[in-house]
């Protein structure tokens, strides 16, 4: 199966310049700026809401990256963060399980088991509770204390 090319670039149309599709821009330039490069993930209210933890409809997407400075991109309705660790293929779903988990925006979670809920996220993508507590040493010690509670959760 061939991979899609991401459309970056506008094109000449019959109808002039085409517009650019803004979530391929924000994947270009802040997420997979190549096929085999990642450099950042979605992270913050937006994921929460696009995994149905919230139904919240936060105005910017939010992404952590090291790819640009933390800042608000008004004209693509995106919030740029630094994550706490260099973003690779390996760990972005552990980061990203963790940014969830430290909720540094404070959004309310809009389903009563939230913890069993990202327990079912970590159990999906088959992470490894070892891996995760060994990153989530670079958040502050709550995120360490509620992935605890997250493990409770894990089905023997």
């Amino acid at each position: 199966m061939a991979l899609r090319k991401l459309s970056y670039k506008p094109k000449q149309t019959a109808f002039g310049m085409s517009h650019l599709d803004p979530t391929q821009v924000i994947t270009k330039m802040f997420v997979k700026p190549t096929e085999d490069e990642i450099v950042g993930y979605e992270t913050g209210a937006s994921l929460m809401h696009r995994l149905g933890l919230t139904t919240q409809m936060p105005k910017y997407k939010y992404i952590a990256t090291h790819a640009s400075n933390p800042r608000i991109i008004d004209d693509l309705k995106v919030v740029i963060r630094k994550p706490y660790l260099q973003v690779t293929h390996d760990n972005f779903i552990y980061l990203q399980v963790l940014d969830i988990i430290e909720n540094k925006d404070g959004v309310v979670f809009d389903i009563p088991k939230p913890f069993e809920a990202i327990n079912n996220i970590i159990e999906k993508h088959k992470l490894d509770y070892g891996k995760l507590l060994g990153i989530a040493t670079h958040y502050a010690e709550k995120v360490i204390l509620n992935l605890a509670k997250v493990a409770g959760n894990t089905r023997v």
